[in-house]
């Protein structure tokens, strides 16, 4: 497979690269500064130098403009160790290869595309130090073994420069000089020039050539309710919680539910850790009617609507309910008008949701409860039912913090060997790592590369605070971990030792003072740093008194030129009584005033408190119960016609008001305004069969396409839309009225018809029966044969019998006696 790969990426190259640059074959092994090699434009007369001899061209080089063969399952970035270096100062860069989480489902990668071999271009006037970096450094990688690889190179520059690049080269695994390869990251350095004499700095700027978003495949799913709001989801090949989206950049959200007001438009797409990697994606709706006309039909066979709908499926704007509610809705439904359903029905577990009957169809729904939630979908008669979603609230309001770790090392530079480790201890579950550029990683020890201030939190195992996965502790102190100084540097601090506790009691600081040893110390910088943000000037000074319990880090820093040193002291106060910050405090009043809402159903309502001096909580009931809201403000999405009343009280660390303000919301029943749909004309017609009376009512000049509401005067409307409307052994005096529907929009109510008694008339009343059929056919054959009967002369139906009166008629026996039926 490897012979292959190689083969595929040799023929990509001879179509797509133009110009031929060689790379030296030095091949695998240690790094020799006597041998690197300058890589300049293609229209030098020195293409590969080193004051020496030019070796022959033996490979291909993808040039930096040119686009990889293909998706790439490892991400590759460089990083400098400093924002700037002078001419001299060494410095580190650090080269991260990172296999990227793509499901297979999604793309697939051979286990030959996991392997790589790297080659670093270096700029001219730079020179090599140390490192892990050599040419030709190779590596596999694999979910199941090794995800990561990273490497360093130490060096500084030697001489003044404009402009230079290093450029960041992979190809396969166990590759040479002599194979292919393509460009995979690079850092960028800019030469900046000081107003003061030999203080030119070399500002550092790192890029990565490919944005792995370009790489994933993104799936735009839509769905529109019968009030007409949209809703589209986007899903990717990759981890949507990776991305930011966005309709109207700059504003972006972590939600990949997204809620259009238009039809048609954009939507954009960006790393949440490279902002300047980002997708554009048309999108246009799809015609989809979810309201429901008049039912075609399928009679028995409902294979075309569930084959139709088949693809369906239910989102969550959230499935954490913790502290506000969740709308569900239905994404895939049939773009085919005459497959969409005419009733959906919502349940949570076996239990139906109540909801408005104005809108049998409606795809969405707003729970604040948790459990399984499923819908059902009906068109004539039959029935279909998408997969099911769980809601959760995983809520809980207190946990205990953890205590913050100490951690240690027995080396606080990169000089012996470029790494040093740093340990952590108190922590009962796992500790987090951070520097002064955030999250580090997890475990008891952190391998260090980069030199920086480390510090670590312990985590808690339960949940903490309200829908949060986790709690930290706080942090512990701080680890300073120094790169090596430059050669010739003579500095160093004495009198105090790195690491060492100074004890002291509570309300009283602790003097530190340091003393500068070596030749370098004239016109050094001293600098004290603490916890807080505090700092002082100078080798002695003296901690912040402090009032409760704490172990708390301070760092000396000496600065000359390049030259650095420092060295991290703790002070460590006890003997502090603890202060109850609630003792004679008394709990805080209620909301001084609310603001409730009046809406039509289905609206999203602005309910608010104010008076609280600290934080608020929502109930759904005056007294006990559960707080679900923990802002001034609440805006539910209410269907159910009414009055909802919420309950506000106010909560500080010292208790919670003992009344609750009320808030109401008043849900009321709106149509949506509508011009030029028509007024229908109702008939009617009154049939009676012996005890049964049906009342047929008909619609007239409702427009093609449109349906017909029917309502009860005085209670509401029934359900189906259908026309004709049927009522067999309707109500006395019930009086029935109509409107056209299109969607959302309904007419005027047409003329309304009353219902009135009817005794059952006996339509054979004072009639003669019917003579016998005029004549019969009878047949003779021999037994088991199917026989042939007929009769004739009858206006009417017939009815077959075994006797000459009385007994019941029958298809399947000899005649005997036969009768006309009227």
């Amino acid at each position: 497979m490897a012979r292959l790969y190689r083969l595929f990426l040799l023929l990509i190259a001879l179509v797509t690269v133009q110009p031929s640059l060689a790379l030296p074959e030095d091949g695998p092994g240690k790094p020799n500064p006597s041998k690197s090699r300058i890589l300049k434009s293609a229209d030098s007369t020195d293409l590969l130098s080193n004051r020496g001899p030019i070796e022959p061209l033996r490979s291909r080089l993808f040039l930096k403009d040119q686009k990889p063969t293909g998706p790439d399952p490892i991400r590759f970035t460089m990083r400098a160790s400093k924002d700037s270096v002078a001419i001299g100062e060494e410095f580190e860069i650090t080269i991260t290869a990172e296999l990227l989480n793509i499901s297979p489902q999604s793309m697939f990668f051979f286990e030959e595309q996991k392997a790589f071999t790297l080659k670093l271009l270096l700029p001219e006037g730079f020179q090599q130090t140390g490192g892990t970096y050599y040419d030709y450094v190779s590596a596999n990688l694999s979910k199941a073994g090794q995800r990561s690889a990273t490497y360093t190179l130490k060096g500084y520059f030697s001489s003044q420069l404009s402009t230079s690049t290093f450029t960041l080269l992979r190809g396969p695994g166990n590759a040479t000089g002599s194979d292919l390869y393509i460009k995979a990251a690079t850092l960028a350095i800019a030469n900046q020039i000081e107003e003061q004499p030999h203080a030119a700095r070399i500002a550092t700027t790192s890029s990565t050539v490919i944005c792995q978003i370009d790489n994933v495949y993104f799936t735009l799913l839509f769905s529109r309710t019968q009030a007409g709001k949209r809703y589209i989801v986007v899903n990717s090949s990759s981890h949507n919680s990776v991305y930011e989206y966005s309709l109207d950049p700059p504003t972006y959200s972590l939600s990949n539910v997204l809620t259009p007001s238009v039809d048609s438009g954009t939507v954009f797409i960006r790393m949440k850790d490279r902002q300047v990697c980002m997708r554009r994606i048309d999108y246009r709706f799809p015609t989809v009617l979810s309201g429901g006309g008049p039912s075609s039909g399928f009679g028995m066979d409902c294979s075309p609507f569930q084959v139709g709908n088949s693809a369906l499926s239910i989102y969550a704007s959230t499935t954490n309910i913790c502290s506000t509610s969740s709308t569900l809705f239905l994404v895939g439904l049939s773009t085919d008008p005459t497959l969409a359903p005419d009733k959906v029905e919502w349940y949570r577990g076996d239990t139906k949701l109540d909801w408005s009957a104005d809108d049998p169809a409606r795809a969405d729904i707003t729970v604040n409860q948790e459990g399984v939630y499923h819908a059902k979908l009906y068109k004539s008669s039959c029935s279909f039912e998408p997969s099911t979603i769980q809601i959760a609230t995983n809520c809980t309001t207190s946990c205990t913090v953890p205590e913050s770790p100490t951690i240690s090392t027995t080396n606080t530079t990169l000089c012996t060997a470029g790494t040093t480790t740093i340990n952590a201890t108190g922590c009962l579950h796992s500790t987090v790592w951070y520097n002064e550029n955030g999250y580090q990683g997890e475990g008891n020890t952190l391998s260090v590369t980069q030199a920086g201030k480390y510090y670590a939190k312990c985590t808690s195992g339960a949940t903490c605070n309200e829908c949060t996965e986790y709690c930290e502790g706080a942090s512990s102190g701080t680890v300073v971990v120094t790169s090596c100084p430059p050669t010739g540097c003579n500095l160093s601090i004495t009198g105090l030792t790195n690491g060492q506790t100074i004890a002291t009691t509570c309300n009283n600081g602790v003097t530190l003072t340091g003393t500068c040893t070596g030749s370098d110390c004239t016109g050094a910088s001293a600098t004290w740093s603490g916890a807080g943000g505090w700092s002082s000037i100078g080798l002695s000074a003296t901690t912040p008194a402090q009032t409760a319990t704490s172990k708390l880090p301070y760092t000396l820093t000496l600065v000359k030129g390049a030259c650095t040193s420092s060295i991290t002291i703790y002070v460590s106060t006890t003997g502090c009584t603890p202060v109850d910050p609630c003792a004679g405090a008394s709990p805080p009043t209620s909301p001084s005033s609310t603001q409730g809402d009046s809406k039509c159903s289905g609206s999203s309502f602005s309910l608010s408190a104010s008076g609280c001096s600290s934080s608020y909580r929502w109930y759904t009931v005056s007294s006990g119960g559960s707080s679900f809201n923990s802002s001034s403000s609440y805006s539910p999405v209410l269907s159910t016609v009414g009055t909802t009343t919420y309950y506000v009280s106010c909560s500080n660390a010292c208790g919670e008001s003992v009344t609750r303000t009320p808030v109401s919301a008043t849900v009321t029943t709106c149509q949506t305004p509508c011009t030029g749909m028509p007024t229908p004309t109702i008939t009617s017609q009154t049939v009676v069969s012996g005890t049964t009376v049906t009342w047929t009512l008909t619609a007239q000049n409702c427009a093609p396409g449109q349906s017909v509401r029917w309502y009860r005067v005085g209670q509401g409307n029934f359900i189906p839309d259908e026309n004709p409307k049927v009522f067999t052994n309707p109500e006395a005096n019930m009086s029935v009225y109509a409107k056209c529907v299109n969607g959302a929009c309904l007419g005027d109510a047409s003329n309304s018809l009353t219902y009135n008694t009817t005794t059952p008339v006996d339509p054979c009343a004072g009639a003669s029966p019917p003579a016998s059929p005029s004549s019969t056919q009878g047949e003779s054959k021999c037994s088991g044969s199917t026989f042939s009967l007929s009769a004739s002369g009858c206006s009417s139906s017939y009815g077959w019998y075994t006797t000459t009166s009385g007994g019941a008629h029958s298809l399947v026996v000899p005649v005997i006696a036969l009768f006309c039926r009227p």
